[in-house]
């Protein structure tokens, strides 16, 4: 009996479950509302444990050629008081925004 999924959603997360089950041998079909892949004009920021999956998939170099690194997450209040402040570096991969 062969194994299949449905995933319901194209973002990131649904495009990377997609392509590691479809690596692990399961015929995976995505289903997407939207009609097209377009910008949207919205910011997207990927933690460490996140291009961590990235790069078990084997894409986090194209995403890293085209996403910028973070180095430090600060966290403020709308004064621009800081609340916490989060260094992003010395993970095995990294944060991109």
């Amino acid at each position: 009996m062969s194994k299949k999924l449905i995933i319901a959603g194209g973002g990131i997360g649904g495009m990377a479950a997609a392509l590691a089950l479809h690596r692990a041998g399961i015929d995976v079909t995505v289903f997407e509302r939207a009609p097209a892949f377009t910008e949207m004009g919205a910011g997207m920021s990927l933690w460490p444990n996140a291009t961590r999956v990235l790069q078990s998939v084997g894409v986090l170099e194209a995403v890293v050629a085209r996403g910028e690194p973070v180095t430090q997450f600060n966290l403020q209040r709308p004064d621009g008081k800081m609340i916490s402040s989060i260094s992003m570096i010395g993970f095995p991969t990294p944060a991109l925004c």
